[in-house]
């Protein structure tokens, strides 16, 4: 590739002795440059990156690692760019292995493919440093060795041949003693020639001869002889006939399980079997309630169904006067926060009492609940919504009044004379 500012042996000698001061310094700038534009090709040399200056581009000296195409690769051709790789010239794809280089000439990234004729250089190569020739190895890559290659002679392997009759083989695992039953019961018998030593255990020894075995042809021939022992043993340490017979019918031992008791009594227990059983579930009887208490437990009430809103609904549908239902609280109150019927019945609650009020004057009653009675017509009683005090009622007029000590007083119009005001305290 061409660089805009050539170095050749003319400019590798100046400036010399007799280049003007001037033109020197043209030289020094010149090689600065021709210097930039060489190291650029495979270096970051960004006037605006101090820092990366001199470091290696990705995909020069270091492999630019992308699952995608690197974009732009060429940046705009200036005089400090020319020929430089923004991207680099390596390109890496970690999902298909694949490698790429980027051509100059076609401007395009291209895949990096090993030739067979490359294989064998590179194999030749390794072979060079190997006392074995080249032909007789097999080039691997060797992860343990971080992909390194290494070569590997042909006796490590096995041949075609022998793998053919490694793919045919039997595999060890098949080779059971239960496979080997299940093939020889496939043909043995009659005529199998299968010799076996012996026969449930023994030997032929064991077993009479057909030639001499008693059958339906020769047992006319055959003499019985009564003998005193068999193996040693008189009759009577043999069963009877009878006894045999017996035996033959008995339950074998074997049959004569729990399990099998079990069944058949439940063929015939249940009520009226007369089956008295000691427990149940390993419980004796007196575990369980009586009849006469289940029928009690079927009539209770359940537990769930014992509510304090279910209480509430049926003492609801019996209470009210009469019911004799005495309460303890009303509404969170107890009754000595009420007043008392009896109480507005004369002489029951509070006395009788008057009070003088002196003329043009005011009598304000404590907190509570009054009667006020046979009031002079220069008495109003007025209340106070905050301020003034306003008449509640016409003059001289009386009535029940509940005041909390401020908001309710009784005034005197008359000018010159007191007058008073009866009333009963009821709270």
């Amino acid at each position: 590739m061409a660089f805009p500012h050539v170095w050749s042996a003319t400019e590798d000698n100046q400036p010399t002795g007799s280049t003007p001061i001037g033109q020197g310094d043209d030289y020094i700038v010149a090689t600065r440059q021709m210097i930039r534009e060489r190291i650029g090709l495979e270096h970051n040399f960004d006037f605006t990156n101090d820092a990366e200056q001199g470091s290696h581009r990705e995909g020069s000296a270091r492999v630019w690692v992308s699952e995608t195409e690197p974009e732009d690769p060429i940046p705009a051709v200036t005089a400090e760019t020319v020929g430089q790789l923004a991207k680099g010239r390596f390109w890496f794809k970690p999902s298909t292995g694949e490698a790429f280089v980027y051509d100059l000439g076609t401007a395009a990234w291209k895949a990096i493919n090993i030739t067979g004729a490359q294989l064998i250089g590179l194999v030749t190569a390794l072979s060079a440093k190997s006392t074995v020739a080249a032909a007789d190895k097999i080039l691997i890559l060797d992860s343990s060795a971080g992909g390194a290659g290494k070569l590997i002679t042909a006796d490590k392997f096995a041949t075609a041949a022998q793998g053919a009759k490694a793919d045919a083989a039997l595999p060890a695992s098949s080779y059971t003693a239960a496979d080997v039953l299940t093939k020889i019961k496939t043909v043995d018998g009659a005529g199998s020639g299968l010799d076996a030593d012996t026969v449930d255990g023994q030997q032929a020894s064991a077993f009479q001869p057909a030639s001499s075995a008693i059958n339906t042809s020769n047992i006319g021939s055959q003499s019985v002889s009564n003998a005193d022992t068999v193996d040693g043993q008189h009759a009577s340490a043999f069963a009877t006939a009878a006894q045999g017979v017996k035996a033959d019918n008995a339950l074998p031992a074997a049959d004569y399980t729990a399990a099998d008791v079990l069944a058949k009594v439940k063929t015939v227990d249940g009520v009226g079997s007369g089956l008295d059983a000691d427990t149940v579930d390993s419980l004796h009887a007196s575990a369980f309630a009586t009849a006469e208490q289940g029928a009690k437990a079927d009539a209770a009430l359940p537990a769930s169904s014992y509510t304090a809103a279910d209480v509430l609904t049926k003492i609801k549908t019996v209470d009210g006067a009469d019911s004799g239902l005495d309460a303890d609280l009303l509404d969170g109150n107890h009754a000595s926060a009420f007043a008392l019927a009896s109480w507005f019945t004369s002489g029951v609650s509070g006395s009788y009492q008057g009070r003088s009020i002196p003329e043009k004057s005011a009598w304000t009653p404590p907190a509570g609940l009054y009667i006020f009675y046979n009031v002079d017509n220069n008495i109003s009683i007025q209340i106070s919504y905050g301020s003034p005090f306003l008449t509640a009622v016409p003059p001289g007029t009386g009535g029940m009044f509940l005041t909390n000590g401020s908001i309710l007083r009784l005034y005197n119009s008359h000018e010159d004379a007191s007058k008073t005001v009866y009333y009963r305290k009821l709270l």
